[in-house]
C-alpha cells in the first residue's frame, strides 16, 4: 500500500513541475501534456523492461516507486530539450536512451545494491531518489547548456500567480507523501520525515529570498516557490536521517547556494532548472554525510560517509553529463547533416 501511495505521489509531481517550468517549453499546453505522457511512459517502460533483467529488483518493495522515479526522471530530463520546437519523437528518443544509459544503472546501484551483490549498509544514503533523478537530471541539463550554447530559445507564457502558488502547494504535499511512502511503513521515522519536509523548504525559501533581495532589491512569488523546490530536493536523500536543526541548516544552505548560482545577469531560465535540481541535490547529499543521525561526521568523527556521499554525487553527475553531452552533440550533428542533404527547391 505504501509503495502505491509513494508511486502515485511521485507521478503527481509531473503536472506540478509542468506548471513551474512553463517558461522553458516551446509547445502549446495541449502538446506539452502529450509530450509529458510520452516521455514519462516511455521512460517507465524502459526501466521496467531493464529491471526484469536484474534478479531481485522486481521482488523489492521499492520496484514500483522506482518505475515512478523513471517516469519523473524521463519527464524532467526532457525539459531542456523543449525550449526548441523539436519533434516529439526526438524528445522521447533522448529521454528513453538517457533512461537506459544513465537512470537505470544509477537507480540499480543506489536503490537495489543487493541485486548487484553490493553491501546495502555501506553504500550511499539516498531515501528519495536524489542521485538517479535530481543529480542526474541536473547534470544532463548542464551539459545541454554547454553543448547548445547560443542556440535560439522559444519561451512559453509564464504561469499566473494563482497557478504558481497552486502548483507549488501540490508539489510540496505530493513530495512529502512520496517520501513518507518510501519509508514503507508508519514508524518512528515518519515524524522525522514530515518535520524535515516542513522545516527544510521554509529555510531554503528564506535563503533564496535573502539572495534575491540582495541582488534584485525585491522578492517574488517565483523566488519563494523556487526556494521551496530547492529545499525539497536538498532533503530528498536524507529526510529520514536529519534532526530538525540539521534539516534547517541543509535547507538554508541549499537555498542560499542555489539562488547564488541562479540569480545572475542576464537571467537564464535554463540555468534556473540546473539550480533547482543539480545544485540543491548535491548540497543535500554532501551535507547528509556530515549531518546524518548516528552515521554522519559530526556524530562519529569519521569521514567515511561524507566521502562516499561526495564521490557518489560527483560520479553520477559526471556520468550523466558525459552521456547527455554526447547524445546532444550527436543529435545536433545528425540534424545538421540531414538538413544539408535536403534537396534545394
Amino acid at each position: 500500500m505504501m509503495t502505491v501511495v509513494s508511486a502515485f505521489a511521485l507521478l503527481v509531481l509531473v503536472p506540478a513541475f509542468t506548471v513551474l517550468y512553463q517558461p522553458l517549453l516551446a509547445e502549446s499546453r495541449r502538446e506539452s501534456h502529450r509530450v509529458n505522457v510520452s516521455v514519462a511512459s516511455a521512460s517507465a517502460l524502459v526501466w521496467t523492461a531493464l529491471s526484469l533483467l536484474v534478479p531481485g529488483v522486481t521482488s523489492s518493495p521499492l520496484w514500483l516507486p522506482s518505475i515512478a522515479f523513471a517516469a519523473l526522471g524521463g519527464f524532467l530530463v526532457s525539459i531542456p530539450l523543449r525550449g526548441w520546437p523539436l519533434a516529439r519523437g526526438r524528445v522521447v528518443g533522448f529521454a528513453t536512451v538517457w533512461c537506459a544509459l544513465v537512470f537505470a544503472p544509477v537507480v540499480t546501484v543506489v536503490v537495489f545494491p543487493t541485486a548487484l551483490g553490493l553491501d546495502a549498509t555501506g553504500g550511499v544514503l539516498d531515501l528519495g531518489g536524489a542521485l538517479p533523478v535530481h543529480v542526474a537530471v541536473g547534470a544532463s541539463a548542464l551539459a545541454a547548456l554547454l553543448v547548445l550554447r547560443g542556440r535560439p530559445r522559444t519561451l512559453n507564457v509564464r504561469p499566473t500567480a494563482t497557478e504558481l502558488a497552486l502548483a507549488g502547494g501540490v508539489l510540496w504535499a505530493a513530495w512529502a507523501l512520496a517520501l513518507v511512502g518510501l519509508e514503507l511503513a508508519f514508524d518512528d521515522v515518519t515524524p522525522v520525515i514530515l518535520t524535515t519536509v516542513v522545516l527544510a523548504p521554509v529555510a531554503s525559501m528564506l535563503g533564496w529570498l535573502t539572495v534575491e533581495r540582495a541582488r534584485r532589491h525585491t522578492n517574488s512569488l517565483t523566488g519563494a516557490v523556487a526556494g521551496v523546490v530547492c529545499g525539497l530536493v536538498a532533503v530528498s536523500a536524507g529526510s529520514g536521517f536529519l534532526e530538525p536543526v540539521w534539516a534547517i541548516a541543509t535547507g538554508a544552505i541549499a537555498g542560499l547556494v542555489s539562488a547564488a548560482v541562479v540569480i545572475r545577469t542576464p537571467a537564464s531560465p535554463h540555468r534556473g532548472f540546473v539550480g533547482a535540481h543539480l545544485v540543491p541535490a548535491a548540497v543535500g547529499l554532501v551535507l547528509l554525510g556530515l549531518f546524518s543521525t548516528g552515521s554522519g561526521f559530526i556524530y562519529t568523527g569519521q569521514p567515511t560517509l561524507a566521502i562516499s556521499q561526495l564521490m557518489s554525487t560527483v560520479a553520477v553527475a559526471l556520468w550523466s553529463a558525459t552521456v547527455s553531452g554526447l547524445l546532444w552533440y550527436v543529435g545536433i550533428r545528425f540534424v545538421r547533416v540531414a538538413r544539408a542533404r535536403q534537396p534545394v527547391a
